[in-house]
């Protein structure tokens, strides 16, 4: 609670005692902003009472603790719209990396059967090969008997 010494020779049921007591209240209370009105209203009522300094110190302490708050808030406004917009990035993310994925998994795939492949022709060319090599044998004994 805000409260500054000097107060204590005004009277308890002077005017502006009782708005500063209802600021003071109000604070207490963490409605800042009724708190402010309250001061002023003592301000402006009584603006040479000798409680006046203390409702100005107070109604800026107030204040300074309502704009605070607003600032805060206008903070944590804008830290959600980022996250929201984060959200939203990490969910396209997500989705381009499970095509991805898939992607990868299909040519995974298509690579075993390229592989497979590859190793059939490899077998096949040899046992060619090896065909060739005995044609060719027996065309060179074919030709030496002629």
């Amino acid at each position: 609670m805000l409260c500054l010494a000097g107060c204590a020779a005004v009277p308890a049921g002077h005017p502006a005692m009782s708005l500063l007591d209802r600021g003071d209240r109000l604070v207490a209370q963490g409605d800042f902003a009724a708190a402010v009105t309250a001061y002023e209203e003592l301000l402006a009522r009584y603006p040479d009472d000798a409680v006046a300094a203390r409702a100005r110190a107070s109604r800026d302490a107030a204040a300074r603790i309502l704009a605070a708050r607003q600032e805060i808030d206008q903070e944590v406004s804008r830290l959600r719209a980022e996250l929201a917009v984060r959200d939203d990035e990490l969910g396209r993310m997500k989705q381009d990396l499970t095509a991805r994925e898939s992607e990868v998994a299909r040519l995974q795939r298509e690579l075993a059967t390229r592989q497979a492949e590859l190793q059939r022709l490899t077998a096949e060319a040899e046992r060619l090969r090896g065909d060739l090599e005995k044609l060719k044998r027996l065309d060179l004994k074919l030709e030496r008997r002629r």
